[in-house]
């Protein structure tokens, strides 16, 4: 089911929002201000973000960037009652994918949302080789014959890893790539658990080798079973 981020500090709205679009069977959750919107982008999945620019403390322009900042692809639209055009271009400039104004019609909004999921879903064909297949439609990891549905972290690694399989990629590139300026000793240990993560998915550690001080290194061959592809 597709999980909306509604982030909107007027509570009639966004509760209004959210009833709106669960009944469309959207899975919806809310956030009032740009520091808890950051927090639960943070730790949890989103397809999408409605977020509005007004907020209390951080704003919308502040929190999109931010998010971009950090690795964090979820599509954005922003919601806002400034249709000035400089708005729009800093809105879109800060790494939103699409900009409504305020007032808007829900028929509308809905429509923007298919229209994006649509166009994210085109995006990439599922990668298929002798061992396993990687979905990016629905982030599924397929393989022997269990299929698994990560994290949006877990199949950015693993997108790196399946483009150099058989090469070592430097864990300073995959931090880059998936976190983006964000690089402390946390993130590398965080990277190590969704490494390990992987591994516990394919059936054995050797799947992703280490290599200390360099990076990791993806060996599907070590896979014996038949994939379900």
């Amino acid at each position: 089911m597709t999980k909306i981020l509604i982030v909107e500090d007027d509570l009639d709205l966004a509760d209004s929002l959210a009833q709106a679009l669960r009944r469309k069977e959207y899975e919806t959750e809310c956030a009032n201000t740009g520091e808890q919107a950051s927090y639960f982008a943070e730790h949890n999945e989103y397809d999408l973000i409605l977020l509005d620019i007004n907020l209390p403390g951080k704003n919308g322009f502040e929190l999109c960037s931010e998010l971009r900042k950090r690795g964090d692809q979820t599509l954005i639209i922003m919601l806002t009652r400034r249709s000035d055009v400089k708005d729009r271009v800093t809105g879109l400039d800060s790494g939103a994918d699409d900009y409504l104004p305020k007032p808007f019609s829900m028929f509308e909004l809905e429509a923007r949302i298919r229209s994006l999921l649509r166009r994210q879903s085109k995006h990439g064909m599922p990668i298929k080789n002798d061992y396993f297949v990687l979905n990016p439609q629905t982030r599924e990891f397929c393989i022997n014959n269990h299929c698994n549905r990560l994290s949006s972290k877990e199949f950015a690694i693993m997108k790196i890893l399946t483009q150099q399989i058989g090469r070592v990629v430097p864990r300073s590139k995959i931090l880059s790539c998936v976190w983006g300026e964000q690089k402390n000793e946390l993130l590398s240990n965080t990277l190590e658990v969704h490494i390990s993560r992987l591994r516990k998915m394919a059936g054995d550690k050797k799947f992703i080798s280490s290599f200390t001080n360099a990076g990791y290194m993806l060996r599907p061959e070590v896979i014996k079973k038949t994939i379900n592809a």
